[in-house]
């Protein structure tokens, strides 16, 4: 019985380091660090930064030195300066008109073709119209509704004086000139009743007051 035993323990012996050594075999192979060979990993890791450290260093510098080339050389910030105040100073001037040549805006008003003029540069009616006497010469130009085309503030502007009111109110072609701006007869009839007067008397009155009702209730006021 004990050699019966004794042959069964040497036979699962046996077969243990039969399928022992292969599995550690295999574990050797898979896992070489079990071994205690541990030196040879640094040295790969070692051998290849420092290759790789010289190629980004000189990329690096090539590209430095590419895009210093290419840059534009630096500007004095004296002659910048220099530039925006120059700029400032031309746009920044203020327009200044002095009047003070009655005998220059009489001669205008009286101009037969003023409306090429005016049509040109509006502001000419506003600097003739400063002085009574140029206004009342303009309020008397025969084509005055022409003029009033090119500036409709000319009846505002001749009717801040009244003899030039008045002589507008006779005017042929006054109901042009109230067309294009009533407001500046409403103020001079408000000023001066006469106005009214001397409006009936125009051929197509009946026609101002269908364009303006506002006058005709205004003339009514004034009845």
């Amino acid at each position: 019985m004990k050699l019966k035993l004794v042959g069964a323990i040497g036979v699962f012996a046996l077969l243990s380091q039969t399928f022992l050594l292969p599995a550690l075999a295999d574990e050797t192979k898979l896992f070489p660090s079990l071994t205690g060979d541990q030196g040879q990993t640094p040295a790969v890791s070692t051998i290849g930064t420092p290759e790789i450290k010289t190629i980004t260093t000189a990329t690096s510098s090539t590209n430095i030195t590419t895009s210093t080339s290419t840059l534009r050389p630096p500007q004095k910030i004296e002659q910048s300066v220099q530039r925006s105040i120059d700029i400032t100073d031309t746009t920044a001037q203020p327009l200044v008109r002095v009047r003070i040549d009655q005998r220059l805006a009489r001669k205008m008003a009286k101009d037969h073709w003023l409306e090429k003029a005016v049509a040109a540069d509006p502001s000419l009616i506003d600097a003739i119209t400063q002085y009574s006497s140029a206004a009342k010469i303009l309020a008397k130009h025969p084509r005055i509704g022409t003029i009033a085309e090119a500036d409709h503030y000319t009846c505002r502007n001749i009717t801040r004086w009244k003899t030039a009111s008045r002589n507008l109110a006779r005017n042929p072609e006054v109901k042009e000139v109230i067309d294009c701006d009533p407001e500046g007869i409403y103020r001079a009839i408000k000023r001066d009743s006469k106005i009214g007067k001397l409006l009936v008397k125009q051929p197509d009155f009946n026609q101002i007051i269908v364009d303006n009702p506002e006058l005709g209730k205004l003339l009514a006021t004034h009845m």
